[in-house]
């Protein structure tokens, strides 16, 4: 998808929390939004997530709904809600442990 036609994403101050806590730099990225967008629009989503990605989806997202979007991305899984059914509000943030 071209980056100019990508959405604005919103980072709930509890996701902000979670990314300094958890994530703690966006080295590799402009700003944590930068992130949070390329996580949303790039990262992995079910359909291409590795096996053991999958297994740890399948055990630690069993409960989230079906207006969660989780998207995989170095090492975390960014949780999207929100915005009509498309997703571009950023929840939280989760460390996978694979």
């Amino acid at each position: 998808m071209n980056c100019c036609k990508r959405k604005k994403i919103t980072i709930t101050a509890h996701a902000m929390k979670r990314l300094q806590e958890r994530v703690k730099s966006h080295e590799g990225y402009r700003n944590w939004e930068h992130m949070v967008r390329t996580a949303r629009y790039d990262g992995n989503g079910k359909a291409y997530m590795t096996d053991k990605e999958l297994e740890w989806y399948n055990t630690n997202m069993k409960n989230i709904g079906r207006s969660c979007m989780v998207k995989l991305l170095n090492g975390f899984a960014f949780l999207f809600m929100g915005n009509s059914g498309h997703a571009r509000t950023l929840i939280t943030v989760l460390k996978i442990s694979i």
